[in-house]
């Protein structure tokens, strides 16, 4: 299925992706999944398709702190996922789905790779790739296309 699924928990972050959708007239089922908790199946497919290590996929905040997860177990994503069944709160949001592809809609902005059929989250992802690769590695970061050419930044 192409309909676009947007899941979130209302609030001021939700509201930058839904209105960039609405502005752009896209039909997409927002669902809120504090009220209609994902299942293990779905959060397996959510952490696929995302292609992120499975502690991108949880929000390090004050719910995370309370329940004293150690950060290094969150590498494994039968842990990651067994976490986010049982407090589903700490999961990021919003995340966008679409066909075989979804983003981590933070910012917002990224919601927007779901809309590019042609090459999908180069757009707006790549730009932040590099800028993090070259402020943590300096000169040097390599990156290459996959036609393995080299991408200069």
């Amino acid at each position: 299925d192409d309909r676009l699924l947007l899941y979130h928990n209302p609030g001021e972050e939700v509201k930058g992706a839904l209105d960039l959708l609405e502005e752009r007239g896209v039909e997409f089922d927002a669902i809120e999944y504090l009220e209609d908790p994902l299942d293990r199946e779905a959060l397996e497919s959510i952490l696929r398709l995302l292609g992120v290590r499975p502690a991108d996929l949880v929000r390090r905040d004050a719910a995370f702190d309370d329940l004293k997860v150690d950060p290094a177990t969150l590498v494994d994503a039968d842990l990651v996922v067994n976490l986010l069944v049982e407090h589903p709160r700490l999961m990021q949001r919003p995340i966008g789905v679409r066909g075989d592809r979804a983003v981590i809609a933070r910012p917002a902005e990224l919601i927007l790779d779901l809309l590019n059929t042609d090459l999908p989250g180069a757009h707006h992802v790549l730009p932040q790739i590099v800028a993090e690769a070259a402020r943590r590695f300096g000169d040097r970061a390599a990156f290459r296309l996959p036609s393995g050419a080299p991408l200069s930044y």
